[in-house]
Order: C-alpha cells, then structure tokens, then sequence
C-alpha cells in the first residue's frame, strides 16, 4: 500500500509537482504540496526520500497524517520547509510518533520547519464530510496557519514586521518616545518592580483612557532584555491593534489597575515569557500571579516557552477556561517536557495550541538578546498565530478592522468556484474520503 510503501508514494506525488511545474503561467520555483490524511503521510515520506531533490517542491503542509507505527527514515537532508498541523487527541499522531518525527527533522531537516497541535481535536478533523471528526474551528485555524506559512515561504509577508528595529535607542519613559501612545508609568518600587501601562487609544480616535477597549497583560521575563522587550511589545501591541497593555512585574495589584483605566472585562489576555511564562502556566492552572489576585477571566493566556516546574491542577480555582497557545522552541524545549505538560493540560480539559518551531531556543521572541537566540522566523510565525487567536477571540482590531461575526461556511468541492483562467490544480486521491494530496502553487508575476 501507499503508506508503507515510501518510495512508490514519492514517485506518484513527484509525477504530480513535475506536471504543475511545466504548466504555463506558473513559477516552477513556487509549488508546494499539500496533503490531508493519508496524503499528509504521503508528505512526510516524500520530505524523507526527496527532500534533497533540487528543483521538487519548494514547501510541504501535512494535515493529520497517519504516523502510526514505524515508517521510512528520511535518506538524506530535508531541504524543504515543513508544517505538520494534528490533533491533540489524533491516535494517529500521538505524543511519541509526534517525538519520532521531530526527531527526524531535527536530525536532517536544514531549514526551518514546525508543528501546530489543537487540544481535544480528532483524526480528520479538516473533513467536513466527517460529521464526528469535523471541527470547524480547527479547520479555520490550522487553514490560517497554513496560509500565512505559505505566504511567509513564498515571499508574500515579512516576518521583520514583528520586529523592533530601533530598539537600542528608544528612551522608553520617555513622555515623547512613540507617537500615538500615552504612559502610565507606576513604579520603581522598593524592589526595583516597574509596571508599565500603554494606551494608543488616541491613535484610534479614543482619547479618554476610560475607553473600554481589549486589555493584554505582559508577564516579562526577568532579565535585563526580557524586561525591555516586554516593554516594546506593550508598545507594540498598542500601536499594531489599539490594545491597552500592561507590562506586569507585580508591583501593582490587578485591582488597582483595573480601577484606573477603562478595560473589556470579557476580551483580557495575558502574554507569558521567559520567567513570565512559568507564570502564566500557573495561573491558567488556577494559581496566583503577583498584583493579579481579582478574578480576571482571561480569554487568551500566551506561553512562550515550556516552563520548567509543571504543577498539579488546581481544581477549585478552574472557573473559567481560557485559550492557552503555547508558542516552543525544539532546541529550548524537550520533547519529554512537552508531553509532560500536554498530558497536564489535557487532563485540565482545557482549550489549547501547542506551536514547536525548528532551529529556536528559549527567549526566540526576544530581538533585543544580546546572545543570539533570537529567531525572526520562529517569532513572526509565533506572533501571526497570537494575532490570529485575538482576531477570532477579540473580533476585531480597534479600529481598523471591522467585526467578523461568522466563521466561514466550508464549501465542499463540488461548488467551489472555477480556478482562474490559465491555473489549475493536480490532485491525487485514495479511495478514503479523508484521503487527499493536492499539488499547489502561486502564478508567476
């Protein structure tokens, strides 16, 4: 059969990348394969026996494969970049074959890969002609990340749009630093503690700070630079979306924040990193963070990285269930911590994401570190899947973009729109009707 059989998989979908490329209208260098089910293990076995290739495909999505049992070692180096998207409660890509395959393209891959994990999400769950697999949140999700991978591979989105590029010198309390934003500064304390609150409302045509407008809350990382690249993002975050944000280091009670300013009490997020991120995995396990000691229903807690000290649930304070996207670097992060915490998190019943980027160490997001861990692609994709989770939880960004209501309605193939003229699509297909590979790519400019 076809997934056993690699090299038989990976001459049938090569056939299929050599016809699209020798289409007219079409850039040979800009083709992607795309596969759901058992056309996601057709990818992974043609990365593994024709990664190397020159001139094959240029990027691969795999969609919930099957990777169940032994499969095919990669027979070289993995030269194309890859996103693996599954589901938490997928059988056929559970924590150990997800292990077994990060392994692998840690070993040959020589560029950038990652893999996406949606909590409590089944095998298929992209297959709308599935009625107890289907999800379509998931399916919107693992779509849009899909997208913004392609777009980021083929030279259609800038990850440096993430970045701070004159951070080094910015005077940060400084009452003219960047232009749209307004301070409030609460601190130093005796410990040296500094809060740090943003407000671009006026940017946005919302002068008055009583504005009640999403609110993120930033737990910074301890060091020196994690401390200021919180404070950048505060300020990013402000200017990007017209968010207040609020860099915590615990010398100000949530109480007495939440007092002074106006806030959505239903749209609050809160960013963990470094330090911080140990943090926010408490307190989305019913802990307690410094300063923050209200009941705040957070609909989005952000962890970027695995924390070290992976607690036991607290049950009682569970009141709410938040949105927890755990942002990871392979190199930072051990698998086993992984499994760790997404067996703990799975037993909280909770709703969460689980990113893991290639080639990134702890602190990736972090442009001012000084020691190199810095990685723009790891941090750009990690922050397009932050803005797309406050997109679909906040609905909007104030006030620039207008409410979306619905999710999309899926179309079955059947009353999709025609391809444009002079496009077409190659498609191979097995006899499952979750089974499909689809060969795409961008027309030449």
């Amino acid at each position: 059969t076809f997934i056993r059989n690699a090299t038989l998989f990976t001459q049938r979908i090569a056939a299929a990348v050599d016809h699209v490329q020798s289409l007219p209208n079409v850039d040979e260098t800009k083709v992607a394969i795309l596969g759901f089910c058992l056309g996601g293990t057709g990818v992974v076995h043609y990365i593994n026996v024709a990664g190397e290739k020159e001139g094959g495909a240029a990027a691969a999505v795999s969609i919930h494969p099957s990777l169940l049992g032994a499969w095919d070692k990669p027979l070289g180096k993995i030269n194309i970049p890859s996103i693996f998207l599954t589901g938490g409660n997928d059988f056929l890509t559970g924590p150990q074959a997800m292990a077994s395959l990060e392994g692998d393209m840690t070993s040959a891959s020589t560029v950038e890969w990652e893999t996406n994990r949606y909590a409590k999400i089944d095998h298929a769950f992209t297959n709308w002609f599935a009625e107890t697999a289907y999800n379509a949140r998931a399916d919107e999700r693992s779509w849009n990340s899909m997208r913004t991978f392609l777009a980021d591979k083929f030279g259609q989105s800038d990850e440096s749009s993430y970045s701070w590029e004159s951070a080094s010198q910015l005077d940060l309390w400084s009452e003219d630093c960047c232009e749209g934003v307004a301070f409030v500064d609460h601190g130093p304390d005796e410990e040296g503690r500094r809060d740090f609150v943003v407000h671009a409302g006026a940017k946005y045509g919302c002068p008055d700070p009583s504005c009640k407008v999403p609110t993120v809350i930033i737990l910074p990382d301890k060091s020196e630079s994690g401390r200021l690249f919180a404070k950048q993002r505060a300020m990013q975050i402000a200017q990007r979306y017209g968010y207040r944000t609020w860099v915590s280091e615990g010398n100000v009670a949530a109480g007495q924040y939440f007092e002074g300013v106006g806030y959505d009490s239903a749209k609050v997020a809160l960013e963990g990193y470094g330090s911080g991120a140990q943090d926010a995995l408490d307190f989305a396990m019913g802990g307690n963070i410094a300063g923050i000691d209200g009941e705040y229903s957070f609909k989005v807690i952000s962890i970027f990285e695995v924390p070290e000290n992976i607690t036991a649930v607290n049950d009682a304070a569970l009141t709410y269930k938040p949105q927890i996207l755990i942002s990871s670097g392979v190199d930072g992060d051990g698998m086993a911590d992984v499994i760790k915490l997404e067996s703990t998190i799975m037993g909280m019943d909770a709703n969460y994401e689980i990113n893991r980027y290639s080639d990134t160490s702890a602190n990736f997001t972090d442009w001012n570190d000084l020691d190199g861990s810095y990685n723009a692609i790891a941090a750009g994709r990690s922050f397009e899947t932050v803005e797309s989770l406050y997109r679909e939880m906040f609905g909007e960004f104030y006030w620039e973009i207008p409410p979306q209501t619905e999710s999309p309605t899926p179309v079955p193939p059947s009353t999709q729109a025609p391809a444009p003229s002079g496009a077409s699509l190659s498609t191979v297909t097995t006899a499952s009707s979750c089974a499909l590979l689809a060969v795409a790519y961008f027309l030449s400019m």
